[in-house]
């Protein structure tokens, strides 16, 4: 089991190992028969990985609680970032060091950033992914742990409403390995429209979140949660091609959002999202459509929007479509727009890169989805 035995080759040496397994019938309690003295072993009826998560949450003794999937491993400093990070900011209720789900970068515990998400609820979604972030479990418990109905995208849920009670801690280290093969679960999650019912989903939760808070922080909230679910709702008319719908709810999300300067944000959603973002004729049809329906043509998103159907048209050999596209280009602010557009690149180009890199690699030793460390 490489990724117990990540965990018990931690420098930081004050933590408990609770595995969780979720059902599973290939040996588990067995295989981890040499590290008994080490951890603690819970079965369960296979319930999916979110209550996998939660169980260990409740079984958890300390205040602090990480999580792993039984696919990756945590290096060696990984435990002593992320607690370095939350002594640092004891304010922050999360602390992660993939931001953006990028697993790299040499920062300290010592340079991590507290960063408040609660105006810009859109961004806190990537803060990174539930195996690189460590959590009070006391903010765990105000927001209601991970949400058991999902089937994908319960991370980017949970840290949905935990920005609604706090900041967060940021630091960019690779302190995770992670697997990420074709045919995934990941993978056949997406195609299957998990992601996208889990944005329905998670957005319903921060709007009843929302309804928690106090007066002072619930009306700023609220706003965004109902920014959201327009969004949500653009979402599914790009997956129906609904290009009527989507012009109505991008115009409403951009009213309560701040959608016109998140072009990476934008572009995730369309390629991690929608169920048929890997075939090329469809991420073709729904740049084009956010290029053509975006609320304002000018700004960055449109921009970014319109860029990226060019070069997926060429990629796909249609440089008609794509010299079609590029004589609609907005006029005027192109210098500064590719001068802004360089964060927004290095992001995309770093995450292909990564996932290149980790496609790879050879299959893990276990089913992905079979069961969890917490």
């Amino acid at each position: 089991m490489r990724a117990a035995a990540s965990v018990l080759r931690q420098t930081h040496r004050d933590f408990e190992l609770i595995v969780v397994d979720d059902g599973s019938t290939d040996g588990t309690e067995r295989a981890l028969a040499p590290f008994a003295g080490g951890l603690r072993y819970h079965w369960q009826p296979n319930r999916g990985v979110s209550a996998a998560r939660n169980a260990g949450i409740e079984l958890a003794r300390g205040s602090i609680v990480a999580f792993l999937d039984s696919d990756d491993r945590m290096l060696p400093d990984h435990l002593a970032v992320l607690t370095g990070a939350l002594a640092r900011h004891p304010t922050a209720v999360l602390a992660s060091t993939c931001p953006f789900h990028l697993f790299a970068g040499r920062e300290r515990a010592s340079d991590a950033r507290l960063v408040d998400f609660r105006g810009r609820l859109f961004e806190s979604r990537v803060i990174g992914l539930p195996m690189c972030v460590a959590v009070r479990r006391d903010a765990l418990f105000t927001v209601g742990g991970f949400d058991e109905r999902m089937k994908a995208g319960e991370g980017g849920d949970l840290f949905l409403r935990l920005a609604t009670v706090g900041a967060f801690a940021v630091v960019r280290r690779r302190t995770i390995v992670r697997e990420l093969i074709p045919g995934s679960l990941s993978d056949r999650a997406r195609r299957a429209g998990d992601y996208l019912t889990a944005f329905d989903l998670s957005v319903h939760d921060l709007a009843s979140a929302a309804e928690r808070l106090p007066q002072s922080e619930r009306a700023r909230v609220s706003d965004q949660a109902r920014g959201l679910v327009h969004f949500a709702r653009a979402m599914r008319a790009l997956d129906r091609h609904d290009a009527a719908l989507l012009s109505e709810q991008l115009a409403a999300a951009g009213g309560l959002l701040s959608l016109s300067n998140a072009p990476f944000l934008t572009w995730w959603y369309v390629v991690r999202v929608l169920p048929r973002s890997h075939e090329r004729s469809e991420r073709l049809w729904a740049f084009t459509a956010l290029a053509d329906l975006w609320p304002d043509r000018h700004a960055d998103t449109a921009r970014f929007m319109r860029l990226s159907a060019i070069a997926t048209a060429c990629r796909a050999g249609r440089l008609g479509q794509a010299r079609g596209l590029l004589r609609r280009w907005p006029p005027g602010e192109t210098l500064r727009f590719a001068w802004r557009l360089i964060p927004t690149l290095r992001h995309i180009a770093r995450r292909s890169v990564q996932d290149r890199r980790r496609r790879g690699r050879g299959t893990p030793a276990i089913d992905p989805g079979s069961r969890r460390v917490a």
